[in-house]
Order: structure tokens, then C-alpha cells, then sequence
């Protein structure tokens, strides 16, 4: 049976260390769920230059395991997909944390009846997501770099630029849940000048 009337919708969540996603299930099933018995996880992104990269297919679903899958399917636990688990053309990546940037999750689910995942067609759901744990780590350190008291004018308009950071960093993330990459980029630039004015050093 195709999957008739299944509404996908997922949740994605970078940690703040950047090692791990943790993906959950908002989806309209249609009573279907059980009868999924293919699922697998794309994750490509645009880094801060805005070139991209594309992770190997993850699966929720080995074999006859859904252990992954029924963890994803609980709103209270959800999957957590380690950086370290993934692969970029069969190999490891050689990356320690998610670079910031521009994330694209997109979950992929068969019953069966949708052929080879290879061919396309699989019913699927694009979650678009801004990955920042680095720079949210960094605009947490500015405050500490132009500490001063009493309070002079440059600190005053320092202290401008942290709470700037803070809106544009919101913005960054609005800009990536409506998938407008260019806009993202555009903050990202800006964030990037701004941590480099005030030598923010990087937390990893």
C-alpha cells in the first residue's frame, strides 16, 4: 500500500557542541507508520564560503531493525545522529563539529512500493535548518572581550554591536527556516566582519 494521505514534518536540533543532531517525527501518519520499512536521513549544507557538501544516506531503518526509527518517531526522545556516524562518499569526513552554515535535512521513507531509493520518488520531507552552534558560542564571548567599567562611549557602541549580533543571528536562522540561502549567507558575512573587528577567538 503507497503511503495515501502521510503528511511528513520533522524536527531537527543541532547540540550546542556541535557533535550530534537530535531529529524528531511531527509527521501525519495516516495510521501508516508501521508499515514504513525504508528511512533514511540526507544531510547536505553550504558552509560559510556557501559551497556544499553532502553527507552519505543515513538509515533509520537497517534490515529489519527500527530501533533508529522508533526513536525518531517519539516526540519526547527523538534520534540522535552523531557527526561522527556519517560519511561523505564512503569515507569518514574528517570533521570534529557541524561547521556553521546552512543545513538541509531531508528524511526519505518508503513502504516498499517507491522502488530503489537510487532511482528518487521516495515520499520525503526538506528541513531546512541554520546550523550556528560556533557563532552562538562566540557572541557569548564578546561580552567578555569589551568588559569595561566605567561605561565610555566605544564600550557603549561595543555593546550595540553584541546585541546586533544577537538579532542578526536570529535572523540567519528565520532566513534558513524560509530555505533563503542567499539571505543566510548575507548574515553570515556580516557576523563573520563583526567577530573578526572584535577578535573573537573560535571555541573549537
Amino acid at each position: 500500500m503507497a503511503l495515501t494521505g502521510v503528511v511528513l514534518q520533522t524536527v531537527v536540533q543541532e547540540s550546542q557542541d556541535a557533535q550530534q543532531v537530535r531529529m524528531w517525527d511531527e509527521s501525519d501518519w495516516n495510521g501508516l507508520s508501521g508499515t514504513v520499512s525504508g528511512a533514511k536521513v540526507v544531510i547536505i549544507y553550504y558552509d560559510v564560503d556557501g559551497i556544499i557538501h553532502t553527507f552519505d544516506p543515513y538509515d533509520l531503518i537497517v534490515g529489519v531493525d527500527k530501533t533508529k526509527f522508533n526513536e525518531y518517531l517519539d516526540k519526547q526522545s527523538g534520534h540522535v545522529i552523531q557527526l561522527s556516524a556519517l560519511l561523505i562518499g564512503g569515507v569518514t569526513h574528517g570533521l570534529t563539529r557541524f561547521p556553521d552554515g546552512y543545513f538541509i535535512v531531508t528524511l526519505h521513507v518508503t513502504d516498499g512500493t517507491y522502488g530503489n531509493f537510487e532511482e528518487g520518488g521516495w515520499p520525503h520531507y526538506n528541513n531546512p535548518q541554520a546550523f550556528l552552534a560556533k557563532y552562538r558560542f562566540m557572541k557569548r564571548l564578546m561580552p567578555v572581550n569589551i568588559l569595561e567599567w566605567p561605561i565610555t562611549q566605544i564600550n557603549r557602541e561595543a555593546n550595540y554591536d553584541v546585541f546586533a549580533v544577537g538579532l542578526y543571528l536570529e535572523a540567519a536562522e528565520y532566513a534558513a527556516d524560509l530555505g533563503r540561502q542567499s539571505q543566510f549567507q548575507k548574515f553570515m558575512n556580516v557576523l563573520s566582519n563583526i567577530f573578526d573587528y572584535y577578535i573573537i577567538p573560535e571555541p573549537w
